[in-house]
């Protein structure tokens, strides 16, 4: 499935028009609970594992809601363990290369945040909001509340459920701007496919096991 980003007008013929394919509406929510109930044996001992480490390591909550909109708009609070040090939340983020240290590290993570950022394992948390339907495994990254018109009114993203990993995080779409992801995850949107679903899983297992930081969660 070809998924790089179209001409404007091509793109919004897409947002009007297409129905879900048959896996989209009879198959992927059921797959997505089978998954995520089969790997619990495993997933709950490293959350386990995790919360012990974060709270051994910093001072606060092991777990961080943050609100974001999902299906038809619908907010809810997407969950993620904590990465960085509390006092971080209460600075104004800095972008760019000033936000890094001499390491190249964001100073605001903790050694523990840093190691769960690069790996994804921040996310195992939102196995929570895939089970109760607020989320997918696979699907456009989740929107925050306040967005810009241009995102607000797009009813392409809005008729599937975010996901814990996105499509435009395959590697070859990394050379593309913010726009260009953004129809990434339209086209994505427009036509879900088992093909597609199978393809970026396979990529967010390798990025984790060679410790690749993706390019599109923020470090909270």
């Amino acid at each position: 499935m070809n998924l790089r980003p179209s001409a404007s007008g091509e793109t919004a013929r897409q947002a009007r028009g297409g129905r879900q394919s048959v896996y989209a509406r009879f198959f992927k929510r059921p797959l997505d609970v089978l998954m995520v109930l089969t790997a619990l044996p495993v997933i709950a001992p490293a959350m386990i594992g995790i919360s012990i480490c974060i709270l051994a390591t910093s001072s606060g909550p092991v777990l961080l809601r943050v609100s974001r909109k999902g299906r038809d708009g619908a907010i809810f609070r997407q969950l993620r363990f904590r990465c960085v040090d509390m006092r971080a939340l209460e600075m104004p983020p800095v972008q760019g290369e000033a936000a890094l240290d001499s390491n190249g590290r964001d100073p605001r993570l903790t050694t523990v945040g840093d190691f769960l950022i690069r790996t994804r394992l921040n996310a195992l948390p939102q196995v929570w909001n895939v089970l109760t339907g607020e989320m997918s495994l696979i699907g456009p990254l989740p929107e925050p509340v306040r967005v810009d018109r241009q995102i607000e009114r797009n009813a392409t993203l809005r008729r599937v459920a975010p996901g814990i990993f996105c499509p435009s995080e395959l590697p070859a779409y990394a050379h593309l701007s913010g726009k260009d992801r953004k129809a990434v995850a339209i086209a994505y949107a427009t036509r879900v496919t088992f093909a597609m679903d199978v393809k970026v899983a396979f990529n967010a297992i390798t990025s984790a096991l060679r410790s690749q930081q993706p390019p599109a969660p923020p470090a909270t």
